[in-house]
């Protein structure tokens, strides 16, 4: 007889690009948007946008700007680049709602949830806007799902920093490293952190992009099932 039994005690997982859909959400988001504030936004919007929210995002996960500096700058920025009359606050503001709305799951991030829940510890750990994922978290149906959330904006220090996996072991009642598998889409936050703080690390790559990086995960995926295995796999049963 076979039954599941839990490789590790807990994984740490990723929000977007590895649970939500937010290359979808976004892509909607900002082609609403404007229309709904009759803003004139020309063809290079979206890529503009997207530039300058890479740099803001590279800027804070290295610690030099805040979750607040990123949602007030960027398109504050955008604005300023493409002569754009309005408000970008409200604009900004107007963008997360639509965000929020356009939430989806990626393909098999559901039924992974289903599928590790209560096998495993579960602690949600994003560097995204609190607000916002909390919001998701909720139209999601997942606000029982996770044992614990951890939000950098919420603890004020983000990944790959070790300060906010020190915040999220405590949380979990500081288990062994080796108990404890980080999931992500991002080599340089989730990666890049789980790496450096010691801990298993899982790189959900769908679109099998090259990895530039020295780093050599433990796991690379392309596929949700593939993390479900590993957390929880097939050993025989003895009892």
């Amino acid at each position: 007889m076979k039954r599941q039994t839990p490789a590790y005690s807990w994984a740490l997982v990723d929000a977007d690009g590895t649970l939500f859909d937010f290359q979808r959400a976004e892509a909607i988001a900002l082609e609403i948007t404007p229309t709904q504030l009759s803003v004139s936004a020309p063809r290079q919007f979206a890529d503009t946008f997207h530039a300058i929210n890479a740099e803001l995002w590279q800027a804070f996960e290295a610690g030099l700007l805040s979750a607040r500096d990123v949602r007030t700058q960027r398109f504050r920025r955008v604005f300023e680049v493409l002569g754009l009359p309005g408000d970008p606050h409200v604009f900004s503001e107007a963008y997360l709602q639509n965000l929020i709305k356009e939430s989806t799951f990626l393909e098999g991030a559901e039924r992974f949830l289903q599928r590790i829940t209560s096998r495993v510890g579960l602690v949600l750990l994003t560097n995204g806007f609190a607000d916002v994922q909390h919001a998701r978290i909720a139209r999601l149906g997942l606000s029982d799902v996770f044992d614990h959330v951890v939000i950098s904006e919420e603890v004020g220090v983000s990944k790959p920093h070790p300060g906010v996996f020190d915040i999220a072991f405590d949380r979990m009642g500081n288990p062994a490293k080796h108990d404890v598998l980080i999931l992500g889409d991002s080599l340089s936050s989730d990666i890049r952190g789980g790496f450096d703080y010691g801990i298993d690390t899982c790189w959900y790559n769908p679109q099998q992009h090259v990895n530039t990086t020295n780093l050599t995960p433990t796991y690379e995926i392309r596929d949700l099932n593939e993390a479900a295995a590993i957390l929880v796999r097939q050993a025989a049963d003895h009892d």
